[in-house]
């Protein structure tokens, strides 16, 4: 069996200059590429194992990570007991522990004791064989069966036999980019999908049926691409034209759509996927972005990539998804690697600018320095582009620079590395060249040497303040690339 130990050799997490403020529709991507050890860019599918490995299916060879490392196995012509092919579509995992790979060319179950894997093919002499060699879906259920979706048909193992269940007149022909088919498991049946509508195997009578329209209510398309279910005995349905929710109880379904007059909206009406997170959220798949529904509120949010922000998400055609048992969510992407965002309630917040009309408009998302004054006002010193005072009520960010032209609102230099306010209430911020100070008493800004002319001030031309503090006595220290200096205000 061919199989690759990795490291991980960089993960990146840079938080856009460690911002120190949030909004709900920022949160923060980790990414994972092939420079960090993942076999291959696509993740046809995201997987976690009982023992909290995260696994994934690649278009070359199955990954499986414990956070810190990834584990690749490969198909070798040459090796019997390695996979049986590279191209991975769906994993599972059965009561006793094993590991099962839907591939492009046979089933596979991975034995954890010596790392090796069986095959299983359709053989034309045994009826009870694999129904198709071209496996699309896995699922184990409640009661430790697997079951398995090909082209044609929807199959059980019970550990001994394949007893396979066609779909008649269905010849599925999965999108291009998406090619997992999902089998999902409720109380009285098991599901899977079609292009030709929503199938339905009941567990008790054996019947298969198709279902695209119920109690005068339709399904928003009938290619279906992905399912999910809740806790609400709720069926979510993603398709090649919009989002449905079937009610199991009522038997009815309830259709959502692409809107371009409505930024809540679905961002567009293809889905790849769908999974329900721990708190009730729809995720959903698109080939332009990440899409959570909030069932609450009834909105959609959108997370798409920017090349500029490595917090971001790190490619908008997303193929699958996964939330772990430590409440991480994992998206695997068409070509640019997987990523992974805590859902967990954050601490901290974070505030940037980005491309949303709903972020923060700060003039530079790099910080030096933050205050926050008596009025609740906060008070930022970027790394280039001056000061900016945030007013967490109205929204509005007000920026002082070096190159205003009005000189009582102008700062001495743009990159501003500490804020004091002192005991007379006035603002000291500290440059790169010398110390702005700010009168509140007449809403003006000056420089040290002009706010203070009877006083021997240090000039501090081309020079970097780095901190600054005041003692009992009403003394000024100030640190600076040149050394410590006292001045008594």
């Amino acid at each position: 069996m061919l199989k690759v130990k990795t490291g991980l050799i960089l993960l990146i997490f840079c938080v856009s200059s460690l911002s120190l403020f949030s909004q709900n529709e920022n949160i923060i991507f980790e990414q994972y590429k092939v420079d960090n050890g993942l076999s291959q860019s696509t993740a046809n599918c995201l997987f976690q194992d009982s023992k909290g490995y995260l696994w994934i299916g690649t278009q070359d060879g199955l990954n499986r990570f414990n956070g810190k490392n990834f584990d690749i196995f490969y198909n070798d012509p040459l090796d019997p007991k390695s996979m049986s092919n590279k191209w991975i579509y769906d994993i599972a995992e059965d009561k006793m522990g094993n590991i099962w790979v839907a591939t492009l060319f046979g089933l596979n179950k991975f034995n954890r004791r010596d790392e090796t894997f069986e095959r299983f093919f359709h053989d034309n002499k045994n009826p009870r064989s694999i129904p198709e060699n071209e496996v699309f879906g896995l699922m184990v259920d409640s009661k430790n069966n697997l079951w398995i979706r090909t082209r044609e048909y929807l199959a059980r193992y019970d550990g001994n036999n394949f007893f396979s269940y066609g779909i008649a007149q269905d010849r599925f022909v999965s999108k291009k980019i998406s090619q997992k088919v999902p089998i999902i498991e409720t109380p009285r049946a098991i599901w899977t999908t079609s292009t030709k509508g929503l199938i339905r195997f009941d567990k008790y009578s054996g019947a298969l049926e198709r279902i695209v329209k119920m109690n005068n209510t339709v399904v928003a398309n009938s290619y279906i691409t992905a399912l999910a279910y809740d806790q609400n005995q709720t069926l979510w349905i993603g398709t090649l034209n919009g989002l449905s929710k079937y009610n199991l109880r009522r038997k009815t379904f309830t259709n959502y759509f692409h809107d371009e007059n409505d930024e809540n909206s679905l961002p567009t009406n293809s889905i790849n996927y769908l999974t329900i997170d721990h708190a009730g959220n729809v995720w959903v798949a698109t080939d332009v972005g990440l899409c959570k529904f909030d069932q609450k509120k009834k909105e959609f949010t959108t997370y798409k990539s920017d090349p500029t922000d490595l917090t971001s998400l790190s490619y908008d055609v997303i193929l699958s998804l996964i939330e772990d048992k430590s409440h991480n969510l994992w998206i695997g992407t068409d070509g640019n690697g997987i990523n992974k965002v805590n859902l967990k309630p954050l601490k901290f917040k974070l505030y940037r600018n980005t491309a949303s009309k709903k972020s923060v408009h700060l003039s530079n998302n790099v910080i030096a320095s933050v205050y926050k004054d008596d009025n609740g006002s906060i008070w930022i010193g970027t790394w280039g582009n001056g000061l900016d005072i945030y007013n967490p009520k109205t929204r509005i960010v007000k920026n002082y620079n070096s190159s205003n032209p009005d000189i009582f609102k102008r700062i001495t230099e743009n990159h501003v590395h500490t804020i004091l306010r002192v005991s007379s209430g006035d603002y000291f911020l500290g440059t790169r060249n010398g110390i702005t100070v700010y009168d509140p008493n007449q809403n003006k800004f000056f420089s040290a040497q002009d706010y203070y002319p009877n006083v021997t001030f240090p000039k501090f031309e081309n020079t970097r303040i780095y901190a600054m503090i005041e003692d009992f006595r009403h003394n000024v220290w100030i640190a600076t690339q040149s050394g410590l200096h006292k001045f008594n205000i």
